[in-house]
């Protein structure tokens, strides 16, 4: 399937940045939706002109740009039928993230492709109410999403690899740098990694020097780590030096 289309849901910070990333591509149309209207486009020009401001962009592309981005408050079927593409950007709930897409599906072709992004849920729950879980992935930005180039594709327990190829292509054409975790798991790449050398700092600052395959290194007290509560499940078990 050939990607015109793209609707972003949730026209948030994160929501605003993703439709102005995929604005960089002339082949795309995009339409940001959220539930209101809170000077959503002027928001978006106000980002983009920071842009040019700062000759990340010159004038002409960014108003090209913007060209490309419209504002809906108006889920309505018409929409939803022209759509070939899907990235929610709600904010992370995993019964709003769950009833967003359960919604979706009964508006969209079949063969609409769904992202999720999210940093720390689960793409394979969250695709829980999904029929066609084959056409649905992560889509793992990183704040800001205009800025930074990597984007985490994350195949859910149900993705095809042709889908997930297939997203992985389109952020090609948008100038990121995608990469593909090939399995649902907490973290997925960059958050294990950039965690794995956090727990690791947090060894050697213990005054226990470094850690050997013959140091066992015992969990770390992760309950002041991070606010937030799907992060903490996760930030320790995901590797660990053992005798």
């Amino acid at each position: 399937m050939e990607v015109k289309q793209i609707l972003v849901y949730g026209a948030g910070l994160m929501g605003r940045g993703i439709a102005q990333v995929f604005s960089r591509n002339p082949e795309y149309s995009i339409v940001l939706y959220d539930i209101a209207d809170n000077d959503v486009l002027g928001q978006v020009r106000k980002e983009m002109m920071s842009f040019v401001d700062q000759g990340i962009v010159d004038a002409d592309t960014a108003e090209q740009q913007l060209s490309r981005i419209s504002f809906t408050t108006d889920l309505s079927p018409e929409l939803c039928q022209k759509t070939d593409l899907v990235v929610e950007a709600v904010f992370e709930n995993m019964e709003l993230k769950q009833s967003v897409f359960e919604k979706l599906e009964i508006m969209c072709r079949p063969d609409t492709i769904f992202c999720t992004n999210t940093s720390v849920m689960s793409p394979t729950e969250i695709s829980a109410r999904v029929k066609h879980k084959e056409r649905f992935v992560g889509t793992h930005f990183w704040n800001p999403a205009t800025l930074i180039p990597l984007v985490e594709v994350v195949k859910a327990n149900g993705s095809s690899d042709e889908v997930a190829q297939q997203v992985y292509d389109i952020l090609e054409k948008v100038g990121k740098k995608p990469v593909i975790c090939q399995r649902d798991v907490p973290g997925f790449i960059a958050n294990r990694m950039q965690h794995a050398l956090w727990r690791e700092k947090r060894f050697i600052s213990s005054n226990r020097g470094l850690p050997t395959p013959k140091r066992s290194i015992k969990p770390l007290n992760t309950a002041s780590a991070s606010a937030c509560p799907s992060c903490r499940r996760w930030l320790t078990p995901i590797w660990s030096a053992r005798t």
